[in-house]
């Protein structure tokens, strides 16, 4: 169930955010990490409103993404430690109860 969750609310933040998971997929990292930044509003805006939200976790998984973003890689690799850290961040996300839908 726990994992159904997971796969859900990733499912929700591809169709929130439908054009940075095209542009992660597709290898155009720089626009990807303009996009990026609606993704981290929509965040932090959350991790604000809840208190106990641990947002120093939190904060740190979003700049691992923008720092992965940013490096330059071999886009297979980038991609799958994107969507890795991706999904860690959902997990993260529904672990202190964020209502993703």
């Amino acid at each position: 169930e726990y994992e159904s969750s997971i796969a859900s609310t990733s499912l929700d933040i591809r169709n929130a955010f439908p054009y940075f998971y095209y542009l992660v997929n597709h290898g155009s990292w720089k626009k990807a990490l303009f996009f990026f930044d609606d993704l981290q509003s929509v965040v932090e805006q959350y991790i604000a409103s809840h208190p106990r939200s641990q947002p120093e976790k939190i904060r740190e998984k979003i700049d691992s993404i923008r720092v992965t973003l940013a490096t330059p890689s071999v886009d297979y690799w980038k991609r799958k430690a994107i969507n890795l850290k991706l999904h860690d961040l959902v997990s993260s996300l529904i672990e202190i109860g964020a209502p993703l839908r």
